[in-house]
């Protein structure tokens, strides 16, 4: 048997699993976080290692180099690997 959910107890089930600003994304530093501290947008682009090997004409050994030095990679599976556009840009303008 299926439970009908009202309008008004809908809201009142996200208004009490709903976390405050510092519960949803706690910082260690002061001020307002960085676009890196944020999560991605639906419109942030990211490349694949394939991509930006060919982006760096580089091997796999040195993009994951490169990510000990700094690059900043984001992990969607166990062995998905991606970047976003603005954080090679960045590391680019590092070197």
């Amino acid at each position: 048997m299926k439970i009908r959910r009202t309008e008004s107890t809908l809201q009142q089930e996200l208004e009490t699993t709903t976390c405050s600003p510092e519960q949803q994304h706690p910082t260690a530093k002061d001020g307002p976080p960085s676009p890196a501290d944020e999560p991605p947008s639906s419109t942030t682009v990211f490349l694949n290692r394939k991509r930006l090997k060919k982006r760096w004409l580089c091997s796999d050994s040195s993009i994951k180099r490169r990510e000990k030095d700094g690059l900043k990679a984001t992990r969607i599976g166990p062995r998905a690997v991606r970047y976003r556009l603005s954080d090679v840009e960045a590391f680019e303008r590092s070197r």
